[in-house]
């Protein structure tokens, strides 16, 4: 992000540019006592890759009504504000789950915030009732996405003061001191932008889903750390290039560096698209080996290899290739004609068929610079596969 040209009467009376954090000006950080520095007429914000100004992305975005506001605390705190902010989309009782697990953490100065981002099933009354000033919800009549949907649980937990934003998929598990050992690992290093514990799959905990990655260039994608990461005390650290989405504490500082999350991934590489504007902003990602956080693998978009999981990946990965990898795309778009033909011609899986036909969808929106939520169809898909895994689960 280049930083824009100012005008004299742009500067302050010591000379400098008038400073990062008035980008947050909607939002002051607590702990400053005199009003931010707004830019002054005549300087002109450079628009960035998210098509708005930076000085407006906290305020930015459509305005959700809240709903149940967690209550104030008129306490002086002395430990960091944390704003978890919880995306929900068609899982209730995952939400539900996720949501108990949050009220056992032991670290105290948090907020939840739910971004209902258009679920068929409107779970904010059952919210309101079992767990009333607990969490704060906020609405979107559609479904955002997930960079879109987080970003506006992002701007609400900045306009309340949060030093962490902590995105957390309503299909994880949290233990109960977690949140306390990012946060005291990032509270010791300034140049720590975001941090993630060791991800885990929720039905067996002695597998790795994540726990750091490293990104290749000439491939166009990722080589994950699950090795490394076991061979580690619980204290220690991995420097990665990104952390994932499925649980993202992201410091505020690093937020005013390089702002929100791209919304022009729809699902998908975002995660991994900020890590490295992170990165390349001279911040550090770190996961903390003694965090851990349980996580159903992809159940939002109904299993490894529903149609929905198979086109946004496919389209979000060229999408992110394009910025990060250009040389890359030739050779990804290779792969993908390989896995078209093996699908359709070796693999004997239920669902090829369809995973085949996804993959060329994504691959034609791509081309036609489509973005969104993608096709009707996958989304049919979903729901089908989502009412038959309901209808063999046992009562």
């Amino acid at each position: 992000m280049g930083s824009a040209r100012s005008s004299p009467s742009a500067t302050t009376p010591g000379g400098r540019e008038p400073s990062r954090r008035s980008w947050l000006a909607p939002c002051p950080p607590r702990w400053s006592r005199r009003r931010p520095r707004r830019p002054t007429t005549g300087h002109t914000w450079r628009r960035d890759v998210f098509g708005s100004s930076r000085a407006s992305w906290v305020s930015g975005g459509p305005v959700a009504e809240p709903v149940g506001p967690a209550a104030s605390s008129a306490v002086a705190r002395t430990s960091p504000r944390v704003a978890i902010v919880v995306l929900h989309f068609d899982q209730r009782e995952a939400l539900i789950a996720c949501l108990e697990s949050c009220r056992r953490i032991a670290y105290r100065d948090y907020e939840v915030i739910v971004v209902e981002n258009g679920s068929p099933a409107e779970p904010s009354g059952l919210l309101a009732t079992g767990f009333g000033a607990d969490v704060r919800v906020l609405r979107s009549p559609v479904n955002l996405g997930y960079a879109k949907g987080n970003n506006l649980g992002i701007r609400e937990a900045c306009r309340r003061g949060a030093d962490y934003v902590l995105l957390l998929n309503d299909d994880a598990v949290v233990t109960p001191e977690f949140l306390g050992v990012l946060v005291d690992v990032g509270e010791r290093a300034e140049d720590i932008g975001a941090l993630g514990p060791v991800v885990v799959h929720a039905d067996d905990p002695t597998r790795i889903a994540f726990a750091g990655a490293r990104f290749d260039g000439g491939l166009g994608d990722i080589r994950t750390f699950e090795d490394e990461a076991r061979a580690l005390h619980d204290r220690a650290t991995l420097d990665s290039d990104y952390v994932t989405g499925c649980c993202l504490l992201m410091r505020r500082a690093a937020l005013e560096r390089v702002g929100l999350l791209d919304e022009g991934f729809f699902l998908y590489w975002e995660d991994t698209d900020w890590g490295l504007r992170v990165k390349a902003s001279g911040l550090r990602n770190v996961v903390v080996c003694g965090g851990r956080v349980g996580h159903r693998v992809s159940a939002t978009a109904g299993g490894l290899g529903s149609p929905l999981r198979v086109y946004h990946r496919t389209r979000s990965h060229l999408r992110f290739a394009r910025r990060h990898a250009p040389d890359a795309l030739a050779r990804l778009h290779r792969r993908f004609a390989r896995d078209v033909a093996w699908l359709a011609l070796k693999s004997t899986g239920p669902d090829r068929v369809r995973a085949a036909r996804a993959i060329l969808a994504a691959l034609r929106d791509y081309h036609l610079g489509r973005t969104g939520a993608g096709p009707a169809w996958i989304w049919r898909a979903r729901r089908l596969s989502r009412l038959n895994t309901h209808r063999r689960t046992p009562q």
